[in-house]
Parts: C-alpha cells; sequence; structure tokens
C-alpha cells in the first residue's frame, strides 16, 4: 500500500485506483486461501497468511476512509 503522503500527493482518481488495488490484491489471496475447492486443510502457515491478509485488508480500508474514499467489499 502507498504511504500516506503518496496518496496525499496522488490526484483522486489515481489514488482511489491505489486503494483498490491494495484491496483487490488481498482479497484474491484470501480467496486463494479459502477456496472451497481445496481438499486440504490449512496449514499454520497459510493461516498465518489469511490472518496477514485480513488484517492488510482492514488497514487499506481504514485508509481510504481516512481519504473519505468508502470501498465496499461485495460477496458475488
Amino acid at each position: 500500500m502507498p504511504l500516506k503522503t503518496e496518496l496525499s500527493a496522488m490526484p483522486f482518481a489515481v489514488r482511489v485506483n491505489a486503494l483498490m488495488a491494495c484491496a483487490d490484491h488481498h482479497l484474491e489471496q484470501m480467496d486463494l486461501l479459502e477456496d472451497p475447492d481445496r481438499t486440504e486443510p490449512l496449514t499454520p502457515w497459510d493461516r498465518r497468511q489469511l490472518t496477514s491478509h485480513r488484517s492488510s485488508l482492514r488497514r487499506v480500508l481504514e485508509r481510504a476512509a481516512e481519504f473519505g474514499i468508502r470501498i465496499g467489499v461485495v460477496e458475488e
């Protein structure tokens, strides 16, 4: 995720795109780890990775809110 000062220097549309790209990355990684077709259970490493991506996604959403940007996560 870009630093707060970097985000501040970006035009609004670029800022939104940067934050959306970060959120998309973490959601994609979480989807891979939580794949319902996965046959083997999550390893301890996988669980740590999942926790890390959830925390990172939360930080992205909080950072977006600091800039008045509301990003919603919708399940398809």
